[in-house]
């Protein structure tokens, strides 16, 4: 189980460093900036919540595995 928790914070992890811009390369930086605004402002939006979304159901997995820690105390 402990594997398992690690693992859950190692994905979220990962998925909070996505949105640091820096991180992104010049190549990606070119492709975005060609996009037209509606469609990054889309883009965007949709990937920001599909993030939250991983996020979520990684914080509701890791109060899972604490929970079941705790009832086996």
């Amino acid at each position: 189980m402990n594997a398992n928790f690690e693992e859950l914070h190692r994905r979220k992890r990962e998925l909070l460093e996505k949105f640091k811009i820096e991180k992104d390369s010049a190549e990606n930086k070119q492709l975005w900036e060609a996009l037209p605004a509606s469609e990054r402002v889309k883009y965007a939006k949709w990937y920001f919540e599909y993030c939250q979304r991983e996020i979520d159901a990684i914080d509701e997995e890791i109060k899972d595995i604490k929970t079941k820690r705790r009832e086996k105390l």
